[in-house]
């Protein structure tokens, strides 16, 4: 009897110490599986600024020109564009919706690309709303909106990437862009491109020279 009794003590301890096994490497596989989230670099976790994916937006739109899927009046005639965050859920899904507008057409309606970007920038979709074309938009002798604009950017990313504080709110916030002619002292015309940020109280203005080259910026109430 006692035999017995010793060999089922040893079989229970047997299956208590299988069973302890079993616990503590399922615990360290969820360990070891939490550390590999925490650690592994996401583009999910760090995605594009809103600037970066305004420049990317008018990169777009001049290949969509380009490859004669939408009019080429979308450059001549643009006048401003919108940023809006989506409030993604997984990569790969939209997270910006890029709005691109002309110049009011003849009924005052307004000619729009939408562009919708996923995280990384990637281009997933987009549509034209509006059937007539912008009229009355300025007319630029050096370079067309669309480039002016690209320029403008430029100046943003790269200021905010060198630790200009003043221009960096323009690269994280960026809910508007427009561009408009402007006349300097010496009667030459340049491109104003104004950018409206969440993140702070003033407009940035940008100004450039018709050959897109830059002039000067400032903080405007």
């Amino acid at each position: 009897m006692k035999t017995i009794k010793t060999i089922k003590t040893i079989e229970t301890m047997k299956t208590k110490s299988l069973k302890n096994k079993l616990l503590f490497y399922t615990l360290m596989a969820l360990l070891l599986g939490i550390q590999l989230l925490i650690s592994t670099p996401s583009s999910y976790a760090n995605p594009i600024s809103p600037a970066k994916g305004a420049e990317l937006a008018l990169h777009r739109l001049e290949r969509l020109v380009y490859l004669q899927q939408i009019d080429k009046d979308f450059q001549s005639s643009f006048k401003s564009l919108t940023v809006e965050l989506l409030g993604q859920r997984n990569p790969g899904e939209a997270y910006y919706k890029i709005t691109l507008n002309q110049y009011p057409a003849s009924d005052g309606s307004i000619r729009k690309l939408i562009i919708l970007l996923d995280e990384k920038g990637k281009s997933l979709s987009h549509k034209v709303e509006g059937n007539l074309n912008g009229i009355n938009a300025p007319s630029w002798p050096g370079r067309h909106p669309i480039t002016l604009s690209e320029h403008a950017l430029h100046f943003i990313l790269e200021e905010s990437m060198s630790g200009n504080t003043k221009i960096s709110p323009y690269n994280e916030g960026l809910q508007r862009l427009e561009i408009l002619p402007f006349t300097a002292g010496d009667n030459s015309l340049k491109a104003a491109i104004k950018v409206k940020s969440k993140l702070a109280h003033q407009f940035l203005e940008v100004i450039l020279n018709q050959n897109a080259t830059f002039n000067s910026y400032r903080l405007i109430h």
